[in-house]
């Protein structure tokens, strides 16, 4: 709540409740952030590090999750928003 109040008291966050609800990136409304393309490209490079260079522990994990009711039933209710999750995850791209 005090980067809020302090966005505000700087004069950043001109439109408080256009926010409110869903919130904002500091990076995008702050000048003396890192932008936040940067901050994009940085997480979407550990993401590919983390994942995909990791056969392995991806191979492992899905082999958890099948093994495991509690792994499988979160899957099982997120089919549903499959899309969503999908559409989440390619907006968040770079690429």
């Amino acid at each position: 709540m005090e980067i809020w109040e302090e966005l505000k008291r700087d004069g950043y966050l001109k439109n408080e409740e256009k926010y409110w609800e869903t919130g904002l990136a500091v990076s995008m409304v702050h000048p003396k952030t890192l932008p936040y393309h940067e901050i994009r490209m940085m997480v979407q490079s550990y993401f590919k590090k983390f994942f995909l260079e990791r056969p392995r522990f991806l191979l492992k994990q899905v082999a958890r999750t099948i093994s495991s009711s509690f792994r499988f039933n979160i899957i099982l209710h997120n089919l549903p928003r499959i899309r969503a999750i999908a559409n989440n995850l390619r907006n968040f791209s770079l690429t």
